[in-house]
């Protein structure tokens, strides 16, 4: 009876480094959320070992907001050990693990009703189907309204299936997403175990929801559940738009995009860098940084070979983070 009577919990995951000024207003959008009585939100910011100010203004929030946990890692682990760190720590720094792990970026702004559209979006759809969806994923707006380039889910063959006929507001049927506003349940999370560390920023979210829809059906995407994504350009991940400050970032997604598709099969791995080295060569940046990249490239078509941990209960002192 108890247990009948107890709040269903869902943890919101931010990783931040180095932003909190945006930050703050991430977290004010979280506890700001419109939720049902039977449903109780709490947050948990892993800070990535931050040298700045984010440690004062968590400790300012930890102050007047008890559902604010902050897990402070070691060293910065980028996107990917964040997110990482941060699932393992839901299973074992609560009372009781959460029902549900909301994953946001520390730019993402999330309207009021976002995370009760995202959980509207999948107890309708378990309604009308026997399917469990992989995950739920918001409809991700940049800050002038037009969509995120960046942040697109990747739509499954059949994406209509479930389409709402009269409209465009029903979900569509996605294998993959950004972590910039994505529902999963703790089940999930056990099958499916835990994002690539290893990768520390781009395609852990793509490799992810894509092991998660794996496990025998799509996620949805959810266009009524609205984020705003605070980028500083609207552009997608296009070579031909590369600047020599991204070329850093470029290194680790060509890394590991050729190690995903190492995976799919030697034809598959073949292509891919076929098509990257034409691009490389034509990108706007020194030739340099082009000899770099493609060092990268061939680093995770040959040698990569990162960790995927599979779910268990592990005690947070083994993981090397500190939580406050």
């Amino acid at each position: 009876m108890a247990d009948l009577m107890k709040p269903k919990l869902i943890l919101a995951i931010v990783v931040t480094y180095h932003r909190p000024a945006l930050l703050h207003q991430c977290l004010e959008a979280l506890f700001g959320q419109r939720l049902e009585p039977s449903q109780r939100l709490e947050v948990l910011v892993v800070d990535n070992a931050c040298s700045d100010t984010t440690p004062q203004l968590l400790e300012q929030w930890r102050l007047k907001e008890p559902r604010l946990h902050v897990l402070r890692l070691r060293r910065n682990g980028g996107g990917a050990g964040g997110f990482h760190h941060g699932l393992r720590w839901a299973f074992c720094g609560l009372e009781s693990p959460p029902d549900d792990l909301w994953l946001l970026d520390d730019d993402t702004i999330a309207e009021p009703d976002a995370l009760q559209r995202l959980l509207h979006c999948r107890q309708a759809f378990l309604a009308q189907s026997s399917h469990q969806p992989a995950f739920v994923c918001s409809r991700v707006l940049w800050r002038d309204g037009s969509i995120c380039e960046m942040n697109i889910p990747t739509p499954v063959w059949d994406w209509t299936r479930f389409h709402a006929q009269s409209s465009a507001t029903g979900p569509s049927l996605v294998d993959s997403c950004s972590f910039v506003s994505v529902l999963v349940s703790r089940q999930k999370v056990e099958e499916a175990g835990y994002p690539i560390e290893d990768f520390f920023i781009w395609c852990d979210d793509q490799e992810y929801t894509r092991r998660l829809s794996s496990l025998g059906y799509p996620g949805l995407y959810d266009p009524l559940s609205v984020v705003i994504h605070q980028t500083k350009d609207n552009r997608g991940v296009n070579p031909s738009l590369m600047k020599e400050s991204e070329v850093w970032k470029y290194c680790y997604g060509l890394r590991n995009n050729a190690y995903l598709h190492r995976r799919r099969g030697l034809l598959w791995l073949l292509y891919f860098c076929y098509c990257r080295i034409r691009e490389l060569f034509t990108a706007p940046v020194r030739w340099r940084s082009k000899f770099i990249m493609l060092s990268w490239l061939l680093h995770g078509a040959i040698v990569f070979r990162p960790r995927v941990i599979s779910f268990d209960r592990v005690a947070l002192s083994s993981s090397g983070d500190t939580a406050q």
